[in-house]
């Protein structure tokens, strides 16, 4: 392998793995900050299934359905509104899995709001982590892992090519 292969495959697996872990680390951590927010009864106002515009019946290149919801609260009599269902919530392609939280939400007499204590304009139906930013996590994990993997198999495959001349025993006449 050359050299330059070997620079850019090390460059292609280093860069997204850590451009994931330095993006979704710090949403990761926010989202778990979430679940220590005060919690304040809210009323559902808007409840609906977003579906997808996308014309092709492809699944990989369809659009997501996605639950769309607002909501209203008060805390300590200031009068709050919010749209986020949980951060880093993006819907799914499964309609099911949609419904199912359509459902939910749309039944509901009253349901638990979280707000930020500092800004309870920041607020959200489900605190916490979502399988988004584990998955992303996840990924930029494997990323690196790779390029390490990579790079160590580089430095020992170096090595070994030197090793295999050192021990090479010749005559010459």
């Amino acid at each position: 392998m050359s050299k330059f292969f070997n620079t850019l495959l090390l460059t292609l697996t280093y860069i997204p793995g850590l451009f994931m872990l330095g993006l979704f680390i710090p949403e990761a951590y926010n989202a778990i900050i979430t679940n220590n927010w005060p919690r304040a009864n809210a009323t559902i106002t808007t409840c609906y299934i977003e579906k997808p515009t996308c014309p092709y019946d492809i699944e990989y290149e369809r659009e997501p359905f996605v639950v769309k919801v607002e909501y209203t609260f008060t805390v300590h009599g200031t009068p709050y509104s919010g749209d986020t269902i949980a951060k880093g919530y993006g819907g799914s392609t499964s309609l099911d899995d949609q419904e199912k939280l359509y459902n939910t939400l749309h039944s509901a007499r009253t349901i638990k709001a979280s707000y930020n204590p500092q800004d309870p304009a920041e607020n959200l139906l489900s605190p916490g982590l979502t399988k988004n930013h584990i998955a992303f996590i996840i990924c930029g994990i494997l990323f690196v892992w790779l390029a390490i993997c990579i790079t160590i198999y580089y430095i020992i495959g170096l090595g070994d090519r030197k090793a295999v001349l050192k021990n090479l025993i010749t005559t010459h006449q």
